[in-house]
């Protein structure tokens, strides 16, 4: 199993922001060879047989639970490209994956050339918006670029005048 820790992702007015929480995603990878069902997937829940003297099962509910058969892309759309439009209006975000080891999580975030993860999916939205909106970062970034020359040239201009401070002091001294 894979989890996934993000923020409730709404359409929501930035006065509504406060509602905004983690939420906790859990993607169920396939069985592999001589593995055998321990888990069941349903809905949005996840059960975990307990041991054969004791009653019923563990049943843990999540925001979203996909099953083994669940793409890429399904994972993608569903819980990371809203996060990534949140990040480009402006909001800090973050997906984490979590899992014990050989559970998945390098393949959702990595993929393989077939069915490519989280991090490829997630720059072709961030370079597709860039490409898109082009004339707005540029501008943003060239004003950045402006700023730091000017600061970089104020920042000399204060070394220079304290060498030249520095050098009218020792030549009075001597």
């Amino acid at each position: 199993m894979t989890t996934y820790l993000n923020r409730t992702v709404q359409q929501a007015s930035f006065a509504d922001r406060s509602s905004l929480s983690i939420n906790v995603v859990v993607r169920a990878r396939p069985l592999g060879e001589g593995e055998s069902e321990f888990i069941t997937v349903e809905n949005d829940e996840v059960r975990i047989p307990l041991k054969v003297d004791q009653d019923g099962d563990n049943v843990f509910s999540f925001k979203r639970v996909f099953p083994p058969r669940a793409s890429q892309t399904e994972v993608f759309t569903t819980i990371v490209d809203p996060i990534i439009q949140e990040a480009l209006n402006g909001f800090n975000c973050t997906v984490f994956a979590y899992g014990q080891t050989s559970t998945g999580k390098t393949y959702t975030i990595h993929g393989n050339r077939n069915a490519p993860g989280m991090i490829v999916l997630s720059l072709r939205k961030i370079f597709n918006h860039l490409n898109n909106n082009n004339g707005i970062f540029n501008s943003e970034v060239k004003n950045k670029e402006q700023e730091n020359k000017q600061q970089d040239e104020e920042h000399k201009q204060q070394e220079k005048q304290k060498e030249d401070e520095d050098q009218i002091d020792i030549d009075k001294d001597t």
